[in-house]
């Protein structure tokens, strides 16, 4: 039996398409001072990590996810469940911290401008609109 290592980046840009490969390498390459002028949301290499449950250690919910979210623009996540939309998205309200990365809102960071970022962004559930 042959053991392969693989490069864990390797092995997630194999299963994206062209233009994740694309938004990651923009994300990842251009200076910081330049995203934040051109995007009102900034996500780079973000990652959380929570304690499994006995001996599993640590569980990946969001591993290294990078995009910007242009001024003007309409985002929304879309994934299986599990995927770490709801993380996501708890990350960039400020509810819970990050395990890695960073991210920004209107160029406040959601680890160093809380009450700031929480200015910008609000996340209103579905359910509310549901009567």
């Amino acid at each position: 039996m042959q053991v392969v290592y693989v490069n864990a980046d390797e092995a997630d840009s194999a299963l994206e398409d062209d233009d994740v490969k694309a938004e990651r390498r923009r994300i990842t390459e251009t200076p910081l001072g330049n995203l934040v002028t051109l995007n009102s949301v900034v996500v780079r290499r973000l990652t959380k990590a929570f304690q499994g449950a006995g001996n599993r250690g640590l569980i990946a919910a969001v591993d290294g996810l990078s995009f910007g979210i242009r001024r003007g623009e309409c985002f929304g996540l879309l994934g299986i469940n599990g995927a770490g939309k709801t993380t996501t998205f708890q990350m960039l309200t400020t509810d819970i911290f990050p395990t890695d990365g960073e991210a920004y809102v209107n160029s406040f960071s959601i680890i160093c401008d809380v009450r700031q970022v929480a200015i910008f962004i609000a996340v209103k559930p579905l359910c509310a609109f549901q009567r």
